[in-house]
């Protein structure tokens, strides 16, 4: 392969999901040359489009539902959910601009379901009061889909179906990148004044997951080769969501108010067995009511633990769950508790009225990633981030309804910080000598005999989510450890394509390796549980040596680990 195009950009935006589409629609605004870069499809690409709940919903304090909401509670809810990690400035950003963002999202179209003026606010995770506005399971295609139509209504470049490979840096700053469009099995070289990274989280390196396929941590690999600092990267949510016979529907609040049964592949209800004395099982399942994801401050969390328990020890279904029941409920309390639920996956053929389920914990979102500050910029001169990719934000954990507004609060800031940037920019210099090294990395991928990456893929995946998402131990993280270095010393060098349109797996392996390592070694190093993470060798809190912030950064190939105090409103840097 070789460059068969030259783009030349002012902004360069990569990722096409709700903060990448904002952050472009934002730079164009600002009078400069913008161009958008998406693996898949833009307005199809990204979880903003295909993340799917009862409770599908962007968090931002109207007050509507509850006259006692404010920006400020928004802010303590965040903030008391991050377990004193939270980046407290970025914490007030979002709070405070969320309700503006949807406001101009409202009026391009965007639909939200609405009482008369007023939205229909839902309680949400870890929220006070009642702050979610949401369209039903399609708010975030709506969101998607009003900043797509916005886009191509402007001169703003699309590039569909290509991966970005590397970000090229020139004396230490971003100044652009290297991708292969897939299709056209030939790289683009793309030559940019400022790059804005908006490529969601690494939900696809566990086996289960309700991320799309596509989601597979490019960013955080990317950013880091790049010299940019990552934060956080061992939190990352879970929660139960559909494995068959849909995947990655996501069991929220609603749902779990319908006293569901529970039981394995030998139709064994197990959940009693992983409860303290001090527990029943109703008391877990109604604690479910309150808190979807797997978190150690409520619980709830012996569901998760239970679950991931009776999959990993081998008592699972044959698609990696177990079983779950509400057709003890009478048929209008299930059409009536999750309407949502119940009509979404009726017209896609399962009629929870009348047959079980099977869910696991899957991966949901990744808390940690790219350290960013106030106006979306990394470390990295010319590198600001939006979106998922970014971390710091949360802590250790985040209420529901925070990612899609933080898509639009921190792509709003992106585009325009990148645009402001760019503007008085003259020439873009590339250094030639990584583009020739990146070129010929990609050829050496182009072999004849070579390994399917595919297995390699699936045995990582498997690894990460047995032994590195609900519980976490010592041995398993050390294991794990092991099988991602043997992975990559041993078999990444026999794998290969013998075409160029099938170089994409390999591609997404690369950065899969990068991510899971990044994941381990940061929750090897925390030993204790706190927010989403979670070792029972190290199950309580332990404030007095781990309220730190962990940063990775990459020195001449070694990743490196240092801990910071967490960022409070009168220390901003965190690192």
């Amino acid at each position: 392969m070789e460059i068969k195009k030259t783009i030349e950009t002012d902004v360069l935006v990569i990722g096409g999901g709700g903060a990448g589409e904002r952050a472009a629609y934002e730079a164009f605004k600002q009078g400069v040359k913008v161009s958008v870069v998406v693996k898949g499809e833009l307005g199809n690409s990204g979880c903003t489009t295909r993340s799917f709940s009862e409770l599908s919903a962007y968090s931002a304090a109207f007050a509507h539902s509850d006259p006692r909401d404010n920006s400020y509670l928004h802010y303590s809810d965040t903030v008391y959910q991050g377990n004193g990690l939270c980046n407290e400035k970025l914490v007030r950003i979002l709070t405070q601009n969320a309700p503006k963002r949807m406001l101009e999202l409202d009026r391009a179209g965007c639909k939200f379901v609405k009482n008369g003026n007023k939205y229909e606010q839902l309680l949400a995770d870890a929220s006070t009061v009642p702050r979610a506005c949401h369209y039903g399971a399609d708010t975030g295609r709506q969101i998607a889909g009003t900043l797509a139509n916005l886009i191509r209504k402007t001169n703003i470049n699309i590039y569909e179906n290509i991966v970005i490979t590397k970000l090229l840096t020139f004396n230490g700053t971003v100044t652009g990148a290297l991708g292969i469009d897939i299709k056209k099995e030939s790289i683009i070289l793309f030559k940019a004044k400022s790059v804005v990274l908006a490529t969601g989280g690494g939900g696809q390196i566990y086996s289960l997951s309700g991320q799309p396929e596509d989601i597979t941590g490019d960013g955080f690999s990317l950013a880091v080769r790049a010299g940019a600092e990552l934060v956080n990267m061992e939190f990352i949510q879970f929660g139960p969501a559909l494995v068959y016979p849909i995947t990655g529907y996501l069991l929220v609040t609603n749902f779990w108010r319908l006293n569901p049964k529970l039981y394995n592949k030998d139709k064994i209800e197990f959940l009693d067995k992983y409860i303290p004395d001090d527990l029943t099982k109703e008391d877990v399942i109604r604690a479910k009511q309150f808190a979807f994801p797997f978190i150690i401050n409520y619980p709830a969390m012996y569901l998760d633990i239970a679950m991931h328990s009776e999959i990993t020890n081998g008592n699972g279904t044959e698609h990696g769950g177990i079983f779950l029941d509400i057709s003890h409920n009478a048929p209008e309390v299930i059409e009536n508790k999750v309407p949502v639920t119940f009509k979404w996956l009726l017209d896609r053929g399962v009629d929870i009225r009348k047959q079980p389920i099977e869910i696991a914990p899957v991966a949901q979102c990744f808390i940690g990633g790219v350290k960013f500050n106030e106006f979306a910029e990394t470390n990295v001169p010319g590198l600001y981030v939006c979106g998922e990719v970014g971390g710091g934000l949360h802590g250790a954990a985040r209420p529901g309804g925070n990612l899609l507004a933080i898509s639009q609060v921190f792509g709003h800031i992106a585009g325009i910080s990148a645009a402001k940037r760019a503007l008085p920019i003259s020439s873009i210099k590339i250094d030639q000598e990584q583009v020739d090294n990146e070129i010929k990395r990609l050829n050496s991928l182009i072999k004849n005999k070579a390994v399917n990456p595919q297995k390699i893929i699936d045995r990582l995946r498997k690894a990460m989510w047995n032994n590195v998402s609900i519980v976490k131990n010592k041995d398993g993280l050390e294991k794990t450890l092991n099988i991602v270095n043997e992975l990559r010393r041993v078999d990444w060098l026999k794998v290969g394509t013998n075409s160029p349109k099938n170089i994409l797996k390999i591609i997404e392996l690369d950065f899969m390796l990068d991510v899971s390592s990044y994941v381990i070694r940061a929750s090897l190093e925390r030993k204790e549980s706190r927010g989403t993470f979670y070792r029972d060798d190290y199950p309580k809190i332990n404030n007095c040596d781990f309220s730190r912030i962990f940063c990775l950064t990459q020195e001449c190939g070694e990743t490196k680990l240092r801990k910071e105090t967490s960022n409070k409103l009168d220390n901003f840097y965190i690192c």
